[in-house]
């Protein structure tokens, strides 16, 4: 373990501390990797809340759901989902563009217009970039809070420099640095953890073909009525789907296809209904 402030993090995010073996001392050394260069991997898609800050969005989710898909209800489904993710990757890198990049033009632009010598004459620049400037900071607050999955600030504190340093700490916290095998060989190249993943998960998959007569269920006992078993099968409404989908928390982990439920919560108007037909 090693103690470091926020802008020694933020300086070096990618630092790596590691034990080295014990040889000639009772002592194990340390080494301190500032900076750990990593290939540029593939990142699985994640729909952000500050997409819905900007007006294009809605109208980049309504094109992309309106793909004809023809199929059952959860083939359209993962289509849509398939479009919309590709549709708003791509928006996201031409239109709503890099926060910082749009912060610090909106800077120079308003400190040119501060310094004009008829400071009266930029009055309505001044206010309109004002404006845009703090709907750009609003939404990298939201982008870095999401990031950081910190839950105890609340909506009105933008302090975006701490969490700015929970999103870095918290995305190498998840790293997997190196795995053990069976046999106790540590492997740390991706490729290696790779095939050790896909292995392990191929054996635990494997059934080993059990064989259970009738005793085994009797031995279970009957909990659930044939009243409460009608119910469970019974098709749900859009109106319960939705309701239950308000009652979960809308920016949490997403699942596979990379949108939480407050993508569907806030935009049910649209996929509302390949939801229902789905569920």
């Amino acid at each position: 373990m090693a103690l470091g402030n926020n802008y020694w993090c933020n300086s070096f995010p990618q630092a790596k501390l590691m034990h080295l073996v014990q040889a000639g001392s009772d002592h194990c050394p340390i080494l301190l990797i500032p900076q750990v260069h990593r290939n540029n991997s593939w990142r699985p898609f994640k729909f952000f809340a500050m997409w819905m800050k900007h007006l294009a969005s809605k109208t980049q989710l309504f094109i992309a759901w309106a793909t004809d898909v023809s199929g059952s209800a959860g083939f359209q489904l993962l289509n849509k989902q398939h479009s919309t993710r590709k549709r708003l990757s791509q928006w996201n890198k031409i239109e709503f563009g890099d926060i910082d990049r749009n912060i610090n033009n909106l800077q120079t632009q308003l400190e040119i217009a501060q310094n004009d010598p008829n400071p009266i004459s930029q009055h309505e620049n001044i206010v309109t970039l004002t404006r845009k400037l703090d709907d750009w900071f609003n939404i990298k607050a939201d982008f870095y809070k999401q990031k950081s999955g910190d839950t105890f600030i609340t909506e009105m504190d933008q302090n975006t420099k701490y969490f700015h340093t929970l999103a870095n700490r918290r995305m190498f916290r998840k790293n997997i640095e190196c795995l053990c095998d069976n046999n106790g060989i540590w492997y740390n190249q991706d490729e290696d953890m790779a095939s050790l993943l896909v292995n392990h998960f191929e054996q635990v998959s494997k059934t080993s073909n059990p064989n259970f007569t009738d005793i085994t269920f009797d031995i279970i006992p009957t909990v659930i009525t044939a009243q409460d078993n009608s119910q469970l099968n019974r098709i749900p409404s859009s109106d319960e789907n939705f309701q239950t989908i308000k009652n979960m928390n809308d920016w949490g982990s997403p699942g596979p296809d990379g949108f939480q439920s407050g993508f569907y919560k806030y935009n049910w108007d649209i996929v509302g209904h390949d939801v229902t037909k789905a569920v």
